[in-house]
């Protein structure tokens, strides 16, 4: 990207999701949300997201499949839902 290029505003999905919220994912986990931005590669929107867990391990995962969906045998639903 062109130094000084102002960068697109974010989706309205983006701008749904809760920065410093926590979200649990439809496997049982909890994950605090650090922020939402853009891959310095393609600027695909992304969340990053640590886990509150041991370790805390830090994730990024694109915004549309932070958001999604999941269909699986055993469950149907969001695949991250905020609780807090």
């Amino acid at each position: 990207m062109a130094k000084n290029k102002p960068l697109p505003p974010l989706s309205g999905k983006a701008k749904q999701i809760k920065v410093g919220g926590v979200y649990e994912h439809f496997k049982g986990d909890n994950y605090r949300v650090i922020g939402v931005g853009r891959d310095s590669e393609d600027l695909h929107e992304v969340v990053i997201y640590q886990g509150e867990y041991e370790g805390k391990p830090i994730f990024v995962r694109a915004v549309e499949m932070f958001l999604d969906n999941v269909q699986k045998p055993d469950y149907q639903g969001p695949r991250f839902q905020l609780i807090e």
